[in-house]
């Protein structure tokens, strides 16, 4: 336990802590920082499978993109109440995708992120990082593409 504090405090005076996992929410005088437990962000596949099988069956859908490409994507709903199986669907499409793409990284998202606690009961999608989604989102971001309206 000492050699933990002891790393924070080293952190904080050469200015790499970054504070507080999570999201700032505050209400009244009540503060607080929130994190929503089944949001996840890593470039290992195994890491987004585990994350799936930890999803609650109570959720609302979850929106998975069934190709792979650079912008917009074709997505597919799934409603965990309507297919007992929506898991292993869900599986397998990722792992699909996997072999199709050179996907970087993996993120699986809730559309409310913790402006509501019922976490249990988002709507969640997943979004893969793929080359180059850095500098079209860039190129996009500053007009080149032509105007986002």
């Amino acid at each position: 336990m000492k050699r933990i504090i002891k790393k924070i405090l080293n952190e904080e005076s050469q200015g790499t802590y970054l504070g507080p996992r999570g999201t700032y929410h505050r209400s009244g005088d009540v503060e607080e920082w929130r994190i929503n437990p089944y949001e996840v962000q890593t470039d290992n596949y195994k890491e987004i499978i585990d994350a799936v099988d930890k999803l609650p069956n109570t959720i609302e859908e979850l929106s998975i993109p069934v190709e792979v490409q650079l912008f917009n994507p074709q997505t597919e709903k799934i409603k965990p109440e309507m297919d007992s199986k929506w898991k292993k669907r869900v599986k397998d499409t990722i792992l699909a995708l996997r072999r199709r793409g050179n996907i970087i990284s993996y993120s699986l998202n809730s559309y409310y992120g913790t402006a509501d606690k019922d976490y249990d009961k988002h709507p969640y999608y997943i979004s893969f990082q793929l080359p180059g989604s850095e500098e079209f989102g860039e190129r996009m971001r500053s007009g080149a593409h032509g105007s986002l309206d």
